[in-house]
C-alpha cells in the first residue's frame, strides 16, 4: 500500500485562502476534503494559518 504524501503548511495556507476567496468557512474538514489528511495535523496547521491572519490584521 502506498503512502500518501505528508501535508504541509504550505499547501494548508493555500487551501485555507482558496476556501476563503470563496467567501467559504475556512474549517479543518474543508481544509482535509480538499488535500487530505488527519484531523490533529491539519486542525494545528489551520490554527497557526488563523494566528498568522489574525497577526497581519493586527498590523493593517
Amino acid at each position: 500500500m502506498e503512502r500518501k504524501s505528508k501535508v504541509t503548511q504550505a499547501a494548508v495556507n493555500a487551501t485555507c485562502n482558496h476556501v476563503q476567496d470563496e467567501n467559504k468557512n475556512v474549517t479543518v474538514n474543508a481544509v482535509i476534503g480538499v488535500i487530505g489528511g488527519s484531523f490533529s495535523t491539519v486542525g494545528d496547521m489551520v490554527k497557526l494559518w488563523r494566528d498568522e491572519q489574525a497577526a497581519h490584521s493586527a498590523n493593517a
